[in-house]
């Protein structure tokens, strides 16, 4: 028994302190650095955690390492489309070429097809920017699109009803 007690006095001693930082965005931030800090603790009882917040690279930038001009004919990836009479957007991603998409939310503005953020906030009265559409991070990997989508998503004043094709568990309390 006092082997064990030897142990865990020397464990206690050895702990070591991981420090992290994030860059602080909006209230999802505080959320990501707490659930990160309980798994690290939970799954590896040895280590400290002490986050904290710096400016500086920003999650996003590690899904896309290179932000390139887009060709709205050609482009892939993670796309945002203005609305012209407020101060809100859409954020979406797709694997096919942009015009390709926004061809599809015209056709499912004009004829109201499906129920989408899209066509549900034209509904309101108001028009989008459709010619103004960009993509926004260029991402061919589905899964990293699919999380890239929803880190801007959470980032940007989106339009009621976008919500995010990926789930990140991390920005829940």
């Amino acid at each position: 028994m006092g082997n064990k007690i030897c142990i865990k006095i020397l464990q206690m001693f050895l702990k070591k302190l991981l420090f992290f930082g994030f860059q602080y965005i909006n209230d999802s931030s505080e959320n990501f650095v707490r659930n990160i800090s309980k798994l690290i603790s939970k799954h590896f009882s040895f280590i400290k955690c002490v986050p904290y917040f710096k400016k500086g690279r920003n999650l996003l930038s590690y899904f896309s390492p290179k932000i390139k001009e887009s060709n709205i004919d050609t482009s892939t990836g993670v796309y945002k489309i203005p609305c012209d009479d407020c101060s809100l957007c859409y954020i979406g991603e797709t694997k096919r070429a942009l015009t390709l998409r926004i061809r599809k939310h015209q056709a499912n503005c004009r004829y109201q097809r499906e129920h989408s953020a899209v066509v549900d906030h034209s509904a309101t009265g108001h028009s989008w920017g459709f010619a103004r559409a960009k993509v926004v991070n260029i991402q061919s990997n589905t899964s990293k699109r699919k999380i890239a989508e929803s880190l801007l998503i959470k980032t940007h004043s989106t339009v009621e009803g976008n919500k995010s094709s990926y789930q990140l568990g991390i920005f829940t309390s």
